[in-house]
């Protein structure tokens, strides 16, 4: 199952199977508006009892309610016996995560 979710310019495409997981695909600025439409996305995931992987090789930044976003869902899968893969971070990424402390919190592959 292929779900693209958001406007044009920030989109969440969720490709979802039972064989490999769910594997989100993130592209604009990951903010808060993206934020609350991957929150809600998250729900539906985390009910599918998969593992989830979130690619962000087409996020132009990160703010602090995308982070929270991540945490939160990586903590509930964790919960669940489940994994959260994050790939794809660029060097903004990966700096950002080392500014907010976050750096080893996540898996980046």
């Amino acid at each position: 199952m292929e779900t693209t979710t958001g406007e044009a310019a920030q989109q969440i495409h969720v490709i979802s199977d039972d064989e490999h997981g769910n594997h989100l695909i993130l592209t604009g600025p990951f903010d808060a508006y993206m934020a609350q439409d991957l929150r809600r996305c998250a729900l539906d995931l985390l009910a599918s009892g998969q593992d989830v992987a979130v690619d962000l090789t087409d996020v132009e930044s990160i703010d602090v309610s995308g982070i929270q976003v991540l945490l939160a869902l990586g903590r509930d899968l964790s919960t669940r016996g489940k994994k959260l893969v994050v790939s794809g971070t660029g060097p903004n990424a990966n700096r950002c995560f080392r500014l907010a402390g976050i750096a080893g919190l996540l898996p980046v592959s």
